[in-house]
């Protein structure tokens, strides 16, 4: 069905932008153990390449759900045109936090250097679920305004047991979040059937 490949394609193309903004996010931190950039500047560099990559992924979400439902219903849907919202104060406040607090999980006395692996797995965490996360709301927020009436889980190329158990079919409201954790790559499924 042309809407399950959309929807796949969705799915792949949010996870192609969380692993650029990884990539992006771990090669300014490589220039930032190297002496090339400042903790200052990696902080804000890092903030705009995970903020930019959240609005692309607004876009993605938007695009995507006009072309599913295009699919599904046989009529031209256009996008709603959906803006990102501006994450870029929020993002340069969690980075330091997010740095200190990878700070205090290394053991006391622990060497340079595996703080410096605690921190820079937390940030590229980090740059790898923030656009999967916007494109996921963006998705559940368009379904609500387009009055979807249900959706059901799809899952990642590789979903953790949590997921799989969760993608049982079931309908839900668009109202309903969809319960996620960091990096998951699950998706809705929009349906015109209803919630029970």
């Amino acid at each position: 069905m042309a809407a399950d490949r959309l929807l796949l394609r969705y799915r792949d193309g949010a996870l192609q932008l969380s692993g650029q903004a990884e990539a992006a996010v771990v090669g300014l931190w490589e220039r930032r153990e190297a002496g090339q950039l400042n903790d200052a500047q990696f902080k804000a560099l890092a903030a705009g390449v995970i903020a930019a990559a959240n609005a692309r992924a607004v876009t993605l979400a938007d695009l995507a759900l006009s072309a599913v439902l295009t699919a599904e219903l046989g009529k031209v849907i256009p996008p709603l045109g959906l803006l990102p919202t501006d994450d870029g104060p929020r993002l340069a406040a969690a980075i330091p936090t997010l740095l200190d607090r990878a700070a205090g999980l290394a053991l006391p006395g622990a060497a340079a250097a595996e703080r410096a692996t605690a921190e820079r797995a937390m940030v590229a965490r980090m740059a790898r679920s923030e656009p999967l996360d916007a494109a996921s709301a963006t998705f559940q927020r368009g379904m609500q305004r387009r009055r979807v009436p249900g959706w059901t889980r799809g899952t990642g190329p590789k979903p953790c047991p949590l997921c799989t158990s969760l993608a049982d079919g079931a309908v839900l409201s668009p109202s309903t979040p969809m319960a996620r954790h960091k990096g998951c790559s699950c998706y809705q499924i929009p349906t015109e059937r209803t919630p029970r």
